[in-house]
């Protein structure tokens, strides 16, 4: 492992954990900007890279290192409600490399990046508080939708600008 690959995905966990803190609380699941630091890195390292700053992020956070969002910290958080989606962001990560890598677009491999995340968190939300399918995505989904695609369209236009850069 070079130098600049160990720097970028230090970089890359630091940038998750920044955006993690920019969120506004509206229930059980926060709306943060974790997801771009996601499909940014996962687009810019590649699957073996993205995936290990998300893994790097979450062992810091479980360690009781405030990461997540608002800045909280501890195994508790990945135990709770919203633990699901954090666990959901190495899947994420490593479906949206790996097929940004197979197709050399960005939409299509985050947007079906996003929906795994959705496939892991929303059973372990379910399961955590006992709730219906159609509540957990009453609450976990669906305000979320516009705002996350937001989040893909920005993200697919900073890899767009970055990509030079970061090969060169």
């Amino acid at each position: 492992m070079t130098t600049k690959m160990i720097t970028m995905t230090a970089m890359f966990v630091a940038l998750i954990t920044i955006l993690a803190q920019i969120s506004i609380p509206i229930g059980p699941v926060p709306v943060n900007f974790a997801h771009i630091g996601i499909f940014v890195g996962a687009a810019l390292l590649g699957p073996k890279l993205g995936t290990a700053s998300i893994g790097i992020y979450l062992v810091i956070g479980m360690m009781g290192i405030p990461v997540f969002s608002g800045f909280s910290g501890g195994f508790g958080i990945v135990a709770g409600p919203t633990g699901g989606f954090l666990i959901g962001y190495l899947f994420c990560a490593w479906i949206t490399a790996t097929l940004i890598k197979l197709t050399r677009t960005y939409l299509v491999p985050m947007t079906v990046g996003l929906f795994v995340n959705y496939l892991v968190g929303i059973p372990w939300l379910m399961f955590i508080t006992a709730m219906d399918f159609h509540t957990a995505l009453a609450i976990s989904v669906f305000p979320f939708l516009l705002g996350d695609g937001i989040k893909i369209l920005m993200s697919s236009m900073l890899v767009k600008r970055l990509r030079h850069l970061y090969f060169a």
